[in-house]
């Protein structure tokens, strides 16, 4: 499923655009969801972080209520376990737009107003999120260039559970 969003200004001029793709499992039609150890999937690559200037990161430890809130409440496979089971889940899924609100925190921490008025983000998400998971939000800046007089910088981010596991990977 592949969703895009624009937001425009009223002149018609595009202010921000969100581009959002899901893979589902189609062959599986009920049951548990059986995930597969990242390690062991085929064509399997291992993250490496590059060289640059590291940025400070961002730690959480997420938590059911704090699903709920990010989620304003709606149950969902994202908040509810009761609704995460009924989809062959064991628990809750932390909501994707949640952990990647920690990466923006930290693009926001680093770059303030040159990132929330001309960055961009391109994430892939390569892991699930827990409830009770702690979460560390990670970049580092690769490179630097002029545009249109004024600075940018590339960075690559990604965050990890607090036992090393990589659920998103991107550059901004």
């Amino acid at each position: 499923v592949s969703q895009q969003v624009d937001v425009t200004a009223p002149d018609g001029a595009i202010m921000a655009r969100g581009k959002h793709h899901q893979s589902y499992l189609l062959t599986q039609t009920s049951g548990r969801v059986a995930l597969r150890d990242p390690r062991s999937k085929e064509g399997v690559r291992r993250f490496k972080v590059p060289e640059g200037e590291a940025i400070n990161s961002v730690t959480r430890r997420i938590d059911l209520e704090m699903c709920g809130r990010f989620f304003h409440g709606n149950a969902s496979y994202h908040t509810d376990k009761g609704a995460a089971e009924a989809l062959g889940f064991d628990d809750v899924v932390v909501g994707g737009r949640m952990t990647m609100s920690y990466i923006g925190d930290l693009l926001d921490r680093r770059f303030g107003k040159g990132w929330y008025e001309g960055g961009t983000l391109d994430i892939k998400f390569t892991n699930i999120v827990w409830p009770e998971d702690v979460v560390v939000a990670k970049g580092m800046i690769t490179g630097r260039t002029e545009e249109n007089g004024k600075g940018r910088a590339t960075v690559t981010v990604w965050m990890e559970k607090d036992d090393g596991t990589v659920v998103i990977v991107g550059s901004a």
